[in-house]
């Protein structure tokens, strides 16, 4: 049987509800894709297409603007052609590198012809148009490697836009929350709610901080993708972790800056606190695992209207945390809380150590006495980590 036939059909299996996401991922695990030659033929689209796009801009100076423009069609054209040719006689590796190539050319397109009759842009909406072309390409052929380039190109178009024009892109925002994030809940893959998460952090980044908020408007962003990602109806792990990472990185900031921070200033938002306490009240009533997410909650809390004392508060947030998924993965044995705890309590020990000892200590004797306090905690939990570990595997008898 081959794997294209599995991949093809479990496709189908999947959307008649015949089986599930997990059962067609195990199946293609039982043929592994041994044939090289798509590879191969990839690389060599992708070498052609470099070869052609790099004599043409070596030579893009001397070039009349209508030979210009006649290359640019031309090439644009040939490369979607030349790519639907492949994919359609079976190539998919070949015609998915033909059509990323001509997505690049379009972008490229784009911003040569913009140079060649001086307009000047004030925003960033040339990579929104970029990205949506990508968007529409992907949603003709479905091949993950576009959708993780039209995500490259949307992340990039809205750093872009920061760095050039000093201002977020809310075309680039929403098209890359609505468009990426209804692809993530479709396919439903680790790997992609991990790459989306990820860009999805960058993206809020760039919307807090160039539009000028205040930062605890991230942790309503954070927390509305946490809260979605946990809903039974949709129940994304992998994206889930990386907005519970994410949150838990800022805590660990606020740890150390909050008290030396100015926070006369931070004015309270009430619309945050009531859309804050919504999301809040959302993912109590609508999660499949109550107890994980409200221990989860404690990394979205605002500690920082608590005013003086707010970054202890976080340190303390970040031990209850560490703390209640080691109770909770030693009652339910479960190795992954268990690590998870084992992990983020390391951290939070790193951290207080750092914020508590770094001015009072001589700089040695700091590394000193943390090394040996990190390979003391480091053992006890191992043991602790091994001993669940056994316990699991022999079915918590």
């Amino acid at each position: 049987m081959k794997r294209s036939w599995v991949e093809k059909e479990g496709a189908v299996w999947v959307e008649e509800g015949i089986i599930s996401n997990e059962q067609y991922e195990q199946l293609l695990k039982r043929y592994p894709n041994r044939n090289s030659r798509g590879l191969l033929a990839m690389f060599g689209g992708v070498f052609i297409g470099l070869g052609f796009l790099t004599f043409v801009a070596s030579n893009w100076p001397v070039m009349p603007n209508l030979v210009k423009m006649a290359i640019l069609l031309i090439a644009l054209v040939g490369f979607y052609f030349f790519g639907d040719r492949a994919y359609q006689k079976g190539s998919k590796a070949l015609g998915t590198s033909f059509y990323a190539i001509g997505i690049l050319l379009f972008g490229a397109a784009m911003i040569l012809t913009g140079q060649m009759y001086h307009y000047m842009s004030t925003h960033a909406t040339t990579f929104f148009l970029w990205g949506l072309a990508a968007l529409l390409i992907y949603g003709v052929r479905r091949e993950r490697a576009l959708l993780y380039l039209a995500f490259v190109i949307l992340t990039a178009g809205q750093i872009y836009s920061w760095m050039t024009y000093g201002e977020a892109h809310i075309g680039i925002f929403l098209l890359f929350v609505l468009g990426g994030g209804f692809e993530v809940v479709r396919l439903r893959r680790d790997s992609l709610g991990l790459l989306y998460g990820f860009l999805y952090v960058l993206q809020s980044l760039v919307l807090v901080f160039a539009g000028g908020s205040d930062y605890v408007w991230l942790l309503f962003l954070w927390l509305g993708v946490y809260v979605g990602a946990s809903l039974r109806f949709f129940n994304l792990p992998s994206l889930q972790m990386t907005m519970v990472g994410a949150a838990f990185l800022l805590k660990a900031i606020e740890v150390f800056l909050l008290d030396s921070w100015v926070m006369e200033e931070l004015e309270v938002h009430v619309v945050f606190l009531i859309a804050q306490l919504l999301l809040i009240g959302l993912l109590v009533l609508l999660t499949k695992d109550r107890v994980v997410s409200v221990l989860n909650l404690l990394l979205f809390l605002p500690v920082v209207y608590i005013g003086e004392g707010g970054g202890i508060v976080a340190l303390i947030l970040l031990y209850a945390l560490s703390i209640g998924y080691l109770i909770l993965g030693t009652q339910r044995v479960s190795a992954h809380l268990v690590n998870f705890g084992t992990g983020a309590f390391l951290i939070s020990t790193l951290i207080a150590y750092v914020q508590l000892a770094w001015d009072f200590l001589n700089k040695s004797v700091f590394f000193f006495i943390g090394g040996i306090l990190l390979f003391g905690l480091s053992y006890v939990l191992h043991k602790g980590r091994h001993r669940l570990s056994g316990e699991e595997k022999g079915g918590g008898e």
